[in-house]
């Protein structure tokens, strides 16, 4: 198989570059035409396609490292036309931009939280 498991142990969240690695992968299957290697792609979302899934692999912490990961399902749509990755990555994305600053960029959280921006 092309595509490993999670190879970046991080709990409980998946790495930025991890899911970096896996867009671009979806980007270079496009690319060649390798529709298997999409397929395997798309199949290795499928732990994230449940709310306990989502809950236990997922970091719900507001920072970029963290809601990168919705770029995964965010492309998963783009390809699937499937309403779940869009709804997820929606929500990771909104997640990211609460609580904007007047210039665009997210306040910090609250005092006191240990949460980066």
């Amino acid at each position: 198989m092309l595509v490993p498991p999670r190879w970046i142990p991080a709990k409980p969240s998946v790495h930025y570059a991890e899911d970096s690695t896996w867009y671009s992968a979806l980007e270079f299957a496009k690319l060649t035409n390798d529709q298997a290697m999409t397929d395997a792609l798309v199949k290795r979302y499928d732990p994230w396609r449940t709310e306990e899934g989502q809950q236990k692999l997922i970091s719900w912490q507001r920072h970029v490292d963290h809601a990168i990961f919705g770029i995964v399902p965010l492309e998963l749509f783009i390809r699937t036309k499937d309403p779940q990755y869009l709804a997820l990555g929606k929500k990771l994305a909104d997640q990211q931009w609460e609580n904007p600053r007047p210039k665009g960029f997210r306040a910090r959280p609250a005092s006191g939280s240990t949460t980066p921006t």
